[in-house]
């Protein structure tokens, strides 16, 4: 919506309060979507340390003491 609204204003059809709270509104879904986004990358990586991680103790080849 925050590059539609723009995009589709025409002299006459739209007014300048129009187009700015149909960006505002578009910009309002950015925001949650790209936090959600960055929250995610970093689950991910921080899960991808966690399991990559192997002990030594249950490493195949490891002397069982």
């Amino acid at each position: 919506m925050s590059f539609a609204a723009p995009a589709a204003a025409r002299p006459g059809n739209r007014t300048y309060g129009e187009v700015a709270y149909l960006m505002g509104v578009g910009v309002l879904c950015w925001v949650p979507g790209v936090t959600g986004a960055a929250k995610a990358v970093a689950h991910y990586r921080w899960a991808a340390r966690l399991t990559s991680a192997v002990p030594s103790a249950a490493a195949p080849g490891a002397a069982h003491g």
